[in-house]
């Protein structure tokens, strides 16, 4: 598996019943994501290793994220997932990527024949201005 995960904390309504024997042990799974400060809509990133990342998690709860808009952050959260996915399969951790890397990781995005899901200029300016490529990093 070389892609990163991507899950957002549910509405309470969306729920629903939980088992009794909990869910990977947790009986009541809420109380937990609340005590971390994870709130609904927030993102959890989970690497390809199925291991959830605690520096993207703090950024996650960091005040410049959490005060965008909920759908905001949904689509930063989307687009930080690419970049993750894109640097896994070139064995980089996201911690070690370089402007070398970002530059090549734009090329790919915008401009490569290799993206059959390649993203206008526009788009990636955006990106760039709202800071996503470069908060984690």
């Amino acid at each position: 598996m070389d892609e990163w995960w991507l899950v957002f904390v549910p509405d309470p309504e969306r729920w629903g019943p939980l088992p009794k024997e909990g869910v990977l042990g947790v009986r009541d799974l809420p109380a937990p994501l609340d005590a971390v400060g994870l709130r609904p809509g927030d993102p959890v990133f989970v690497r390809p290793d199925f291991v959830v990342d605690a520096e993207l998690l703090q950024f996650t709860l960091s005040p410049d994220f959490r005060n965008l808009e909920r759908e905001s952050r949904r689509n930063y959260a989307i687009d930080i997932r690419l970049l993750l996915s894109w640097l896994w399969r070139r064995g980089v951790p996201w911690q070690a990527a370089t402007i070398a890397d970002l530059r090549a990781y734009k090329e790919f995005r915008v401009d490569s024949p290799l993206n059959p899901q390649r993203i206008g200029g526009t788009k990636w300016n955006e990106v760039e201005r709202s800071g996503t490529v470069r908060q984690p990093l």
